[in-house]
């Protein structure tokens, strides 16, 4: 968890408080970074506080479906970027908003499996990004950036 932490923390002071400000010094990027490690350390041990009061069944199930819930909408995101060359930035976001309205759907019913929610959203994503590039006008930016 340390390592993920110092990851985000150092793309916070590089990537985000070094453009914000291109004329701070390296002892000004250390400080935020440092600083942000401290957030982003209390954030995962409030998280992990928060959990542990919950009476959960299985935290490998949880972690899956939490995995599931985010990671798959972004990887029927990445596929609908890469496989379909009609789709624009509008049909990706009708196919984001579709798998992740589905998915939460899915989680509110709680009958689906922990290992399902990726593939779910992933699925519905696509497929709806799909669908839409067909039916709805190409106007926006390439859903890949181009």
């Amino acid at each position: 968890i340390d390592s993920s932490i110092h990851s985000l923390s150092t793309v916070l002071a590089v990537d985000g408080y070094g453009r914000w400000r291109p004329a701070a010094t390296d002892g000004m990027r250390v400080a935020v970074a440092k600083r942000a490690t401290w957030v982003f350390g209390l954030l995962v041990t409030g998280g992990a506080l928060l959990l542990a009061s919950f009476d959960l069944v299985s935290l490998l199930d949880t972690f899956l479906q939490v995995l599931g819930l985010f990671g798959g909408p972004l990887l029927g995101l990445f596929l609908l970027a890469v496989g379909v060359h009609r789709a624009r930035s509008v049909h990706a976001w009708c196919g984001v908003l579709a798998g992740a309205s589905i998915l939460g759907w899915a989680w509110l019913d709680g009958r689906l499996s922990g290992l399902a929610y990726g593939m779910l959203g992933a699925l519905v994503t696509l497929v709806v990004g799909a669908l839409a590039s067909v039916f709805l006008p190409r106007v926006g930016s390439r859903a890949g950036g181009q």
